[in-house]
């Protein structure tokens, strides 16, 4: 039997015949509702992972402690149902509601402080506070209906501003100590910035924000307006927890790359270091997520030079950053091996790896122990290759149709798309300029030692062109010899042409003055000798690596010969492969088949203000030159490393020829395959088998999003279409549509794909089995003393 009615007044004395408090309300919990849907949506869209405490603490608080109290405070003042169920449900809101905000406010002080001391003493105040300030509330919410006893209804208002005031206080003291240490934090960089500055005061504001919002509870509280300060309280609960996700936004775009500071000497063990690694290398794979197909942005890069880098290239961009992390060190080193292996797939490797250790997550918290994951993902890897092969084709090398269409592929992502043609003819002449048969079926492209690229800033990008020869940055080493020879003969030195002085310091006593000219006579000889001996096989060009003494440039001008001195080795070698020349250590050791004569035209031209060495017209050169020409030198950096990449597809061909359809294609076709066959893996394997295809799926949906298309529907529809069986179906980076790959003409070198593949699963399976990370000692600390014997 119901003794006593519920509260329901600002004073007692309200009967609810006000309509301006009935609309304020409707309109406050209607808006609190909404922001709670609204809340929800958020949380699922800004973090990447659903776990941790700070995801499920914000999820809850919005699912199950505003929603639950707005509606049953609704269902209460305007008499919907019986008493039992609003009491029930804004009870039971408030108390989920009001500790589910304090385990937020907690949650984030992990984001920023590393003490656990303090953390743990949090922890412990909001769980006794919850106990301490929750139970009575709820005996007395009950007792004010349903007991026989006055009592209940002074002390239920009495406990409601004790309750007030103290989860006002815990606020207090969980937000104070995150401002001191975020100021700390902020603080702490040596150098100043206003960026850090304006996040600094943003947070300050944010959370005085909070502080008034709970004042203003308190003294409405205190003035006796009940209806008010209970639709307020859930209002305002929802405006903090925006909040909230505020400050984490600024958290998030402020915090470095940095996960833990491996100076700090602090020790990460078990599931704590994996989750470490995980978190590392997914923030690597997010900073270049961007950087993936037609469409992608640039990133522009200060280097500790002062000099701008302006690239949309993975591997250039993760060389610049500096990060302490060990994993996400790793990260940027399988980068620069997928660079230096096949030159091509930079961001997709890092992207895979990424994808793949966040895969990893849910099956760790399945507590499946991080071997077995590590022999699915190996077992799928077998497997994935396997599909790649399947779906791949041959290719003929000498078709130059389709190889312009290989290498359009790879630099349709680039900054130099808009001059694709002329990339494409000048990465493929070069590529097959320096192509060299060694025997038994084998080619040798060495692009990086003979095929090099100089970059002349001045006059545009479509002046470049391959020279079918070399080119240096030299100039004639006397004004008055030849600038133009036609077919010359060059004669290529590695030793000097002037007076040899002693490997160590020489002292010569003369006692008479004649001996001193004597000696002056004997040096004149030595370089008159070198220079018959040089001058006995009637060269035209005489280029050295060593000086040539004025002496010496005097005899060959005379002889009409033209020199260079001082040539770069690495030049002196593609000088040799293009014109036929041997290069010769001592003069005395000349032959008549030292001399190159596969050189047609000799030239020194002026271009800007420095001279450059021409050798053109060579027969069958197996060295060549890049001259690429820009309107400055950022671009023409840009436009070489694009030009790297191509010259690398190229070269993968030529070792390897067989293609694999771009445009997610080969993604999609393993991500469905593998779907099919891990319903045949028995066991717990089955789990993070799949987790490797879904994890393929990364590439397709950033393509997707990158183009600005919709990632969910694109790729149901792609998934569709290799259900079907069209392996060759993916994605237009530049419209988001669905194409034939095979009619659409992006293929990629299948050595590419296999090798992305390989180093992606490989590395997040070494990171898995990490299971400790701690910082060793540094030499200072080592000759401090710190590095004695055990303890």
């Amino acid at each position: 039997m119901q003794c006593t009615a519920p509260v329901d007044g600002i004073v007692g004395s309200y009967t609810g015949n006000s309509f301006a408090l009935q609309a304020t309300i409707a309109a406050l919990l209607g808006l609190a509702l909404y922001s709670a849907l609204e809340l929800i949506v958020l949380v699922f869209s800004m973090f990447h992972i659903y776990s941790g405490l700070y995801f499920w603490s914000l999820l809850i608080t919005a699912l199950l402690g505003v929603i639950p109290d707005a509606l049953g405070l609704l269902l209460k003042y305007f008499k919907l149902a019986p008493i039992w169920i609003p009491v029930t449900l804004s009870t039971g809101g408030w108390a989920i509601m009001v500790t589910g905000q304090s385990l937020v406010l907690y949650s984030r002080l992990h984001l920023i402080l590393r003490d656990q001391r303090i953390l743990r003493c949090v922890l412990a105040m909001i769980i006794v506070d919850a106990i301490i300030l929750q139970v009575p509330q709820i005996i007395a919410s009950y007792g004010v209906i349903y007991a026989c006893h006055l009592a209940f209804g002074p002390f239920f208002n009495t406990w409601e501003k004790v309750q007030l005031t103290g989860f006002f206080v815990q606020e207090i003291v969980i937000s104070s100590i995150f401002i001191v240490q975020t100021v700390n934090l902020l603080r702490s960089y040596p150098t100043r910035s206003k960026r850090r500055t304006n996040i600094m005061y943003q947070l300050l504001v944010i959370n005085l924000a909070i502080i008034l919002m709970d004042i203003s509870l308190i003294v409405i509280e205190f003035i006796g307006l009940f209806i008010i300060q209970t639709v307020l309280k859930t209002f305002f609960y929802t405006i903090k927890l925006k909040l909230e996700i505020a400050v984490l936004s600024r958290l998030v775009s402020f915090a470095p790359v940095v996960v833990m500071n491996t100076n700090s000497g602090e020790r990460q063990v078990g599931r704590r270091a994996q989750m470490s690694n995980i978190t590392a290398a997914k923030t690597v794979a997010d900073i270049i997520r961007s950087c993936l197909g037609p469409k992608a942005m640039l990133k522009m890069l200060l280097d500790p030079m002062g000099g701008i880098v302006l690239t949309n290239d993975g591997h250039a961009i993760l060389r610049e950053i500096e990060v302490s992390h060990p994993a996400a060190k790793s990260m940027i080193e399988l980068s620069r091996t997928q660079d230096e292996e096949v030159g091509d797939g930079t961001t997709t490797v890092i992207i895979l790896a990424g994808e793949m250790l966040a895969q990893a997550i849910p099956q760790l918290e399945r507590n499946i122990h991080p071997v077995v994951i590590i022999q699915a993902f190996k077992r799928a890897l077998a497997d994935a290759l396997q599909i790649v092969e399947e779906v791949s084709k041959p290719v003929d090398i000498n078709d130059d149709k389709v190889m312009y269409s290989l290498i359009q592929s790879s630099i349709g992502t680039k900054f130099v798309s808009r001059w694709s043609e002329l990339m494409c003819s000048l990465a493929l002449r070069a590529v097959r300029t320096v192509s060299f048969d060694v025997g038994g079926g084998k080619q040798e492209v060495d692009i990086k030692r003979y095929a090099r690229v100089e970059k002349i800033p001045g006059g545009q990008i479509e002046d470049s062109e391959v020279i079918d020869g070399v080119m240096v940055n030299k100039d004639i080493t006397h004004p008055k010899m030849r600038r133009r020879i036609e077919n010359p003969r060059i004669l290529l030195l590695d030793c000097p042409l002037e007076y040899k002085k002693g490997e160590s310091q020489t002292n010569i006593e003369i006692s008479k003055e004649d001996d001193w000219n004597r000696i002056l006579q004997i040096e004149e000889e030595q370089v008159k000798h070198m220079c018959e001996a040089v001058l006995a096989f009637k060269p035209d060009v005489v280029i050295t690596e060593k000086g040539i003494s004025d002496l010496a440039q005097h005899f060959l001008m005379k002889a009409n010969i033209t020199a260079l001195r001082r040539v770069r080795k690495t030049d002196n070698n593609r000088i040799a492969r293009a014109s036929g020349a041997t290069i010769v250590n001592r003069v005395d050791d000349i032959q008549e088949s030292d001399i190159g004569t596969g050189c047609g035209l000799f030239e020194i031209e002026k271009i800007g203000d420095e001279y450059f060495t021409f050798m053109r017209k060579c027969k069958s050169p197996k060295a060549c030159t890049i001259l690429l020409r820009g309107p400055s030198k950022d671009i023409l950096n840009e436009v070489e490393r694009n030009l790297q990449d191509a010259m690398s597809v190229a070269r993968n061909v030529i070792f390897h020829p067989r293609l694999s359809p771009g445009g997610g294609a080969v993604e999609m076709a393993v991500s469905v395959k593998l779907s099919q066959l891990a319903r045949s893996v028995e066991g717990v394997q089955q789990w993070p088998y799949k987790a490797v295809a879904d994890a393929m799926e990364v590439i397709p949906r950033t393509l997707a999003q990158n183009a600005g298309a919709s990632p969910i529907r694109v790729l149901t529809q792609l998934r569709a279409k290799h259900v079907e069986g069209h392996n060759s179906w993916g994605l237009d980076g530049d419209s988001g549509k669905l194409v034939d790959m095979k009619e659409y003409g992006v293929w990629e070198p299948e050595a590419v794909k296999l090798q992305s593949i390989k180093t992606a699963v490989e590395s997040a399976c070494l990171l898995l089995r990490v299971d400790d990370i701690c910082s060793g000692k540094s030499a200072q600390q080592l000759a401090s003393g710190g590095g004695g014997g055990e303890e």
